[in-house]
């Protein structure tokens, strides 16, 4: 092709689709096209979409007379070249805009005419769909739906609605909890006890061989070590004593949902290779640190860690209610999920947790060791909440429950007070992770569930405060095909947040005035 013919045709199919989509807007002539659905899987439905050839041409004729109008050719006046000059200079080029305009327009079509409840956009490579000089033009592909199931009875239910005091000893845990934060590091020459923090390297060996090596790690000494893909039980009475120089073998576990299916839930041997012990000297709660929190007074300072408390309790009766309900609702959800629908959905369903989580006020060593259990067990817990997001969905649609903008951004200053960030870095995190479609989903179905315990008979029952899990999470990997998977965290890096919160511009700054 020639320079000037080239610039006739410059466009990209993708551009072409663009302006082809335009031109149907303001001739919204409808295709006349065929489509043949048929069950590929679970949650999957196979289309065959078939557009016949006086539909093609019609879409020829278009791109040629709007050519003919604009083309240059040379030894040809603008507008004046013969039409079958053109046809056959340019029949390949506008063969590359006419599919991607039918394809465009077809598919906007379907969407509209068919009941194809979609997850996603289908996944069509049009570069491999090829349009034939002549005949029909057919294209197949397949989509992923939600499933098809009746809603089951959600009012009425009854819920036990657990219950209980907060005392002066959980108080008196809840403010070592708070001090923490502001506590210094002291190295120590003697052993190591609980609470203390090791600064550790880990190699991981399987059957002799290295598998992993991370270094420079800061580790809390708690009942147990949950790494993202295993964990070590009873951490801290196995690493008791060890002082800096130390090293010491313990057995890790890794998880049942491992990529490498011969390791799944086997142990391997993790050596701790220990260059420092440090313990923390928490602050002494003198005038300067109170005013320094805000507090007058000591009491006044217990006072904030009981309405923290308090709303960790609320937290608990939240998700008891919610665990019964979703209990209840998915008795009968025995349809199946893809495999790779519940893979690429873990992640969100780990970063609604995180959600919760920061909500309710837990610190962010222990998010980090609750998702990291969760992690372990992804595919499973994958399953259900996914069955609960589309069960919960449907209420949804039955109440009538809309998601506002008022909604989102209620949720971001909740966050921002949670975590202590501001409300811009909190709304630039969010915008840089692209989680805002996890963060309404997130809210639908807290609204639902809120919904469904609003129609439920509830009882209150007596509990006694339960023991903490004692789990100090890192964000390592023992398999380091593990750690290329998605990097959910509890918090961003202080680097991410700032970037993050760089590029949230101008616009975040509108949102907060």
């Amino acid at each position: 092709m020639s320079d000037q013919e080239a610039d006739v045709l410059s466009t990209d199919p993708e551009e072409a689709a663009e302006d082809q989509a335009e031109g149907q807007e303001q001739t919204p002539d409808r295709i006349d096209l065929s489509v043949d659905i048929s069950e590929a899987g679970p949650c999957r439905k196979h289309l065959r979409v078939t557009v016949p050839r006086s539909e093609v041409d019609r879409f020829f004729n278009k791109e040629f007379s709007d050519l003919v109008k604009s083309a240059s050719v040379p030894g040809f006046r603008p507008g004046k070249t013969p039409r079958r000059l053109i046809e056959r200079r340019f029949r390949k080029d506008v063969a590359s805009q006419v599919k991607a305009g039918l394809m465009m327009q077809s598919l906007e079509q379907i969407g509209d005419e068919q009941k194809i409840d979609a997850l996603d956009e289908p996944n069509i490579d049009i570069e491999a769909v090829e349009l034939p000089e002549d005949g029909d033009f057919v294209y197949e592909f397949d989509v992923e739906v939600r499933p098809e199931f009746d809603l089951p009875e959600y009012k009425g239910l009854k819920i036990k609605r657990p219950v209980r005091e907060i005392g002066e000893s959980e108080i008196d845990d809840g403010l070592k909890n708070f001090l923490r934060r502001f506590g210094a590091m002291k190295p120590k020459d003697t052993g190591a006890v609980k609470d203390d923090y090791l600064e550790v390297d880990i190699r991981f060996l399987h059957d002799g061989k290295v598998i992993n090596e991370v270094e420079n790690l800061n580790v809390r000494m708690d009942k147990e070590l949950v790494f993202r893909d295993g964990r070590v039980a009873d951490f801290a009475e196995k690493m008791e004593g060890v002082k800096a120089g130390d090293s010491r073998e313990v057995k890790a576990v890794l998880s049942d949902s491992i990529r490498k299916e011969e390791l799944r839930g086997k142990e391997v041997e993790a050596v701790f290779v220990v260059k420092g012990v440090s313990e923390q000297q928490l602050p002494t709660l003198d005038q300067d640190f109170l005013d320094s929190v805000g507090c007058g007074d000591e009491q006044e300072l217990r006072d904030l860690v009981q309405s923290s408390l308090g709303r960790r309790l609320e937290h608990e009766q939240e998700e008891a209610a919610r665990e019964q309900v979703i209990e209840k609702l998915l008795e009968g959800a025995d349809w199946e999920l893809p495999p790779d629908l519940l893979r690429r959905q873990s992640e969100r369903t780990l970063q609604r947790t995180i959600f919760d989580l920061q909500e309710a006020g837990y610190p962010d060593d222990e998010i980090r060791a609750k998702i990291n259990v969760l992690r372990q067990n992804s595919m499973a817990s994958t399953a259900r909440s996914l069955k609960q997001q589309f069960v919960l969905e449907r209420i949804a649609e039955s109440e009538e429950i809309k998601i506002e903008e008022s909604d989102l951004e209620a949720e971001v200053f909740s966050l921002a007070q949670r975590t202590g960030e501001s409300p811009r870095r909190v709304r630039a995190r969010i915008e840089k992770e692209q989680l805002w479609d996890t963060l309404g989903l997130h809210i639908l179905e807290r609204k639902a569930i809120a919904a469904v315990v609003s129609h439920a008979e509830q009882e209150d029952v007596t509990v006694e405060l339960s023991e903490p899990t004692g789990a100090a999470g890192l964000d390592e990997s023992v398999m380091p095909e593990e750690a290329e998977e998605g990097e959910t965290s509890a918090a961003a890096t202080e680097e991410d947040s700032t970037k993050a919160e760089a590029e949230a511009g101008d616009e975040s700054e509108a949102k907060d005035s």
